[in-house]
């Protein structure tokens, strides 16, 4: 009988040591996947923050390229109006 209460008495503390062990791969488990979830995460809001600064850099784009296509129809006018001045002032020239 003293010999089935060792064999009894050592198969609990196997089964608690087992139990221990499996609990402490669970929780280690359950932290692999927190982290995993933490790093997705991070990528979700990277991701949202890259897309604001391309929508951004879009918008100064467009911005810019509107600015520069009202220079160039400045710079035509005053092109334009820099060949009449000097067509009035040869005209000028001629008349005196």
């Amino acid at each position: 009988m003293n010999c089935t209460y060792q064999s009894d008495r050592e198969l609990e503390q196997y089964k608690a040591e087992w139990e221990q062990t499996q609990r402490e791969k669970e929780l280690a488990l359950h932290n692999e996947r927190q982290k995993v979830e933490e790093a997705r995460a991070a990528v979700r809001q990277q991701e949202a923050d890259n897309w604001l600064v391309t929508q951004r850099v879009r918008s100064e784009e467009s911005a810019v390229k509107l600015e520069l296509s009202r220079v160039m129809q400045e710079k035509e006018l005053v092109s334009k109006r820099d060949q009449e001045l000097k067509q009035l002032e040869d005209q000028r020239r001629r008349n005196r």
